[in-house]
């Protein structure tokens, strides 16, 4: 990146200021999962406690990406900067963990009697945004494995993608 002119290069700074803002935002994302704790089954409840759910992942998610894109472009501008590798793998890691941590989300939706979902959309409307989500879901759940086997699986995560990332380094 130091040999090519700044106006073709990307704007990092968009995302975060610096590293040590990213460095702030990983440690923020890894407390924030603990908070999924208060949803866990309790999706049954109503729609307020489903819709708030959702929006919790949703705004989780947001923040995953743009984290993910710092890392992600960082890596690609020079892979073979120490800390670029180092911060692929502290995302890696995170993405791991969050994937676990929220697979019980899928799963307890998965869970709910039949018609369910369609009960909450109808009963709040800020669930209409999640529709074709929750619709490609429901979809879905002839081809789901237990609770547990999606949690183990979700974990994996990082270490399924450690052949790619062997390569990108």
């Amino acid at each position: 990146r130091s040999e090519v002119r700044e106006a073709l290069t990307w704007k990092v700074e968009d995302l975060f200021a610096a590293d040590e803002d990213w460095q702030k935002e990983i440690i923020s994302i890894d407390k924030d999962l603990a908070l999924f704790d208060q949803y866990k089954g309790k999706l049954h409840e109503g729609p307020q406690t489903f819709l708030s759910c959702l929006l919790a992942q949703e705004k989780l998610s947001i923040r995953m990406v743009q984290a993910g894109t710092y890392a992600m472009l960082r890596q690609s501008e020079d892979g073979t900067n120490p800390n670029n590798q180092a911060n692929s793998s502290k995302l890696a890691s995170m993405r791991a963990k969050a994937a676990s941590a929220l697979s019980f989300i899928e799963s307890e939706i998965l869970a709910l009697p039949d018609g369910t979902v369609e009960k909450y959309i109808a009963e709040e409307s800020e669930l209409e945004a999640f529709k074709t989500q929750l619709n490609d879901l429901l979809n879905s759940k002839e081809h789901r494995l237990s609770p547990e086997t999606e949690k183990a699986i979700a974990s994996l995560g990082e270490v399924l993608g450690a052949p790619y990332n062997v390569y990108q380094a």
